[in-house]
């Protein structure tokens, strides 16, 4: 080969634009806007809902073991009565003990 059947290089001197966006990528785009704003007021209501729900006072009543129910509280009890005995453990204190009678 001699160095004239050797074609100089030619480079394509076109600019390439990063910026350029297609349809479906701006598609996407706005559809994850949408699902984000969605997954943000499901989870803001949610949270007031649950705040409002626990927010509730049942009149007369002002510590969690007077909201349980009786048999709740006898199962309780027992269970703790029956580890103190038996096993010699202690899953609560005394205080919390006295107010579950």
């Amino acid at each position: 080969m001699t160095n004239s059947m050797l074609k100089p290089l030619e480079y394509d001197n076109q600019s390439f634009s990063c910026h350029k966006i297609g349809l479906d990528t701006l598609i996407m785009y706005v559809v994850a806007q949408i699902l984000l704003l969605i997954m943000i007021f499901v989870d803001f209501s949610q949270s007031r809902r649950n705040k409002a729900l626990s927010d509730k006072q049942i009149p007369g009543e002002s510590n969690f073991f007077e909201r349980l129910s009786n048999v709740d509280r006898k199962y309780w009890l027992a269970e703790e009565v029956l580890y103190r005995q038996r096993y010699g453990l202690q899953t609560m204190t005394e205080n919390t003990f006295q107010l579950l009678c």
